[in-house]
């Protein structure tokens, strides 16, 4: 077994905050540290596992504390095993509790707050999930970007939680497995598609980001960034058109002229493409049926649902999920 392919191993404990939080930059990244709880019987667990470009860590923090992390270009994610993890930067402030995935932002400061951190991370090449975004739905990896931290569905938000989990129980084995190359290389893949699905990026708002220019209303711009938030929500127009803070009509007549559609219409093609990429990563030996991944996002009636997809994708549902 070639250095490159042996898995290395860390396990790490303290009562200490400051020698934890040098374990924690040693490992993760560089950041100021604010305690803000008590350090009476503190308690610190790390154990990280590497493989190649993977890694995967368990994080057991027992107080309070807030960090601001320099940037990473790295793809992180998240599961939160026990108590609340906040992570954000300017832009996006997101909280996780028990059994929730969130992603860690890139290329920004960003902090890191909890009163108690349980926290599962898996670790991999920002390049690699570019890569699977250009396979999967043809981005330019040098425009691959994520536009959100949290899941676009819960659905999608347990899909990545157990992928996680099959990759930490595969670490958890003999070294010998995780160890082989094409082992690696399945598991590098897995956790990619996931975080693919679950978390937004370029491919899943490309139109909404081309409407943001200056002859696009703002009221429109609203409207497009809600759907692309709520889309998994029971939205009517008047909702819409709340979050757009204009009124129904005008919102209305705003899209027709500027998006030659409907916001009802543009929140319905944003759901089929949610339930596309939720078949893409769908294993239909698990039970995951094209009836039950459509009335998630909201069409009842499966032969509607299946025209529509082979309108917007050029073939049916139920190929993609077999493939």
């Amino acid at each position: 077994m070639s250095g490159e392919d042996a898995v290395q191993r860390f396990e790490f404990a303290t009562g200490d905050v400051l020698r934890a939080h040098e374990a924690i930059r040693d490992t993760f990244a560089g950041h100021r540290l604010l305690i803000r709880g008590s350090q009476e019987d503190f308690r610190y667990r790390q154990t990280t596992a590497t493989a190649g470009d993977l890694s995967v860590d368990s994080l057991l923090h027992t107080t309070c504390v807030r960090e601001e992390v320099d940037p990473i270009d790295a793809v992180w994610v998240g599961l939160v095993a026990g108590g609340r993890f906040q992570v954000g930067h300017a832009r996006e402030q997101v909280s996780g509790t028990a059994g929730e995935v969130l992603l860690f932002p890139q290329g920004v400061d960003f902090t890191c707050e909890w009163r108690l951190m349980d926290l599962r991370v898996v670790r991999l090449p920002a390049a690699q999930v570019a890569r699977r975004a250009a396979e999967v739905a043809g981005v330019d990896p040098r425009d691959f970007r994520f536009h959100g931290l949290t899941p676009i569905s819960p659905a999608l938000g347990r899909y990545c939680a157990n992928t996680i989990g099959y990759v930490r129980s595969l670490f958890a084995g003999d070294d010998a497995t995780i160890a082989e190359p094409l082992v690696r290389a399945a598991a590098l893949d897995s956790v990619a598609a996931a975080v693919l699905a679950t978390f937004p990026y370029s491919a899943t708002d490309d139109e909404a980001a081309r409407s943001v220019d200056h002859g696009t209303p703002a009221s429109v711009r609203r409207a497009l960034e809600l759907i692309e938030a709520r889309a998994h929500e029971p939205l009517t127009l008047h909702a819409i058109a709340e979050g757009a803070r204009v009124g129904p009509r005008a919102l209305q007549e705003a899209f027709r002229r500027h998006r030659d559609t409907t916001p009802m219409a543009h929140l319905r093609e944003t759901r089929l493409d949610r339930a596309h990429r939720e078949l893409l990563a769908a294993d239909p030996t698990g039970g995951t049926t094209v009836a039950s991944v459509a009335a998630r996002w909201g069409f009842g009636h499966r032969g509607r649902f299946a025209e529509e997809y082979r309108r917007r994708f050029g073939r049916n549902p139920q190929q993609t999920l077999l493939s």
